[in-house]
């Protein structure tokens, strides 16, 4: 009886479960591949430094999802949003002058691609990287309204101009790229050689750094199914005990 009415109150144990949670950040990665960014003012080529810095930015962000866009006249989807760094990092490097026919720089074309890639993501931090050597001078939408655009759906866009500052056949042209980060609550930054470029990436990996939380669950398991074990048990033994005559021996 006194099994049965614990059962009855429905007993139960608490366990606690402790997990770590990465959260990550979703980043598109827009990279100007016309034929300005051969140009040699920065060795090998402002497009070489641009993938090679971009690849290890890339590898580093363990827990984030990125969308690749290429662009040149026209922007180019090398790879939709995914955390799968190793299928990125082989789409930049496979990327060259030859992939796009269109000429010119279609900066707006390519930020609005950026953002169609990453503005339905559930996740509430997105950012997009556009690295670039010239002003918009292709493609159908403005920089601007694709700034403000990225801006209304709290993406921050960091501009990056690849180029030295020595004269050139292919001057960096800084001023749409500025505009762009500044409309859209982001940052503009000038990389004039590898390093540069290198110290850039680092700097917007430290600001957006994927977020560590730590969930703790409470798992409570009924213990009810043990105590009606018990009941049952034991008014089984006391059916045994009367059966066999020992319960009412002991009774005498």
């Amino acid at each position: 009886m006194i099994s049965l009415i614990i059962a009855l109150a429905d007993p139960y144990k608490s366990i606690y479960h402790t997990r770590i949670q990465q959260e990550g950040v979703d980043i598109a990665l827009g990279l100007d591949i016309s034929s300005s960014m051969l140009t040699k003012d920065v060795q090998p080529s402002r497009l070489a430094i641009a993938k090679q810095t971009a690849q290890a930015f890339i590898l580093g962000r363990t827990y984030d999802q990125i969308a690749l866009v290429a662009f040149a006249g026209a922007p180019y989807l090398a790879s939709p949003i995914t955390s799968d760094s190793s299928f990125l990092s082989y789409a930049l490097r496979g990327l060259s002058n030859q992939d796009i026919t269109e000429e010119g720089t279609a900066l707006g074309d390519a930020l609005g691609m950026c953002i169609n890639q990453i503005r339905e993501e559930a996740n509430p931090k997105k950012i997009i990287i556009l690295i670039s050597d010239g002003n918009n001078t292709a493609g159908n939408l403005d920089p601007l309204t694709s700034a403000e655009l990225a801006k209304t759906f709290k993406i921050k866009v960091y501009t990056i101009a690849v180029g030295s500052l020595k004269a050139s056949l292919d001057p960096v042209d800084e001023s749409t790229l500025r505009l762009i980060a500044q409309h859209s609550n982001g940052k503009f930054y000038r990389a004039t050689d590898k390093q540069t470029l290198q110290a850039v990436f680092k700097e917007i990996d430290i600001m957006e750094k994927s977020r560590k939380l730590l969930i703790k669950d409470v798992e409570h398991q009924s213990a009810a199914p043990l105590f009606f074990q018990l009941a049952f048990l034991l008014f089984f033994i006391n059916l045994l005990l009367k059966v066999i005559g020992i319960s009412n021996t002991l009774e005498d």
